[in-house]
């Protein structure tokens, strides 16, 4: 499930992965760029969890505009994942 431009939730079969992931550009030994998908993994043991560390992760010094559309936002996910 896409979160957003950065974030998206995956399931293993024990954990909830919320994975950053940005496309990236690395250097090649032949001078050559290569295009990739960096990603890092944050394992937890519920969604609830997970969404919790997305929006730690996701709000850097916010305003309180920013940390309610957070919250909105995430509500909504959850919404969807209820129906």
């Amino acid at each position: 499930m896409e979160l957003d431009e950065n974030y998206r939730i995956l399931h293993e079969e024990n954990n909830v992965i919320l994975q950053f992931y940005e496309n990236r550009i690395r250097i090649k030994k032949d001078n050559s760029n290569e295009e990739y998908e960096f990603t890092q993994n944050y394992y937890h043991p519920t969604l609830k969890s997970a969404l919790k560390s997305y929006l730690n992760k996701s709000i850097a010094k916010p305003s309180i505009s920013e940390v309610i559309n957070k919250i909105e936002e995430v509500e909504k996910l959850i919404l969807k994942l209820n129906k």
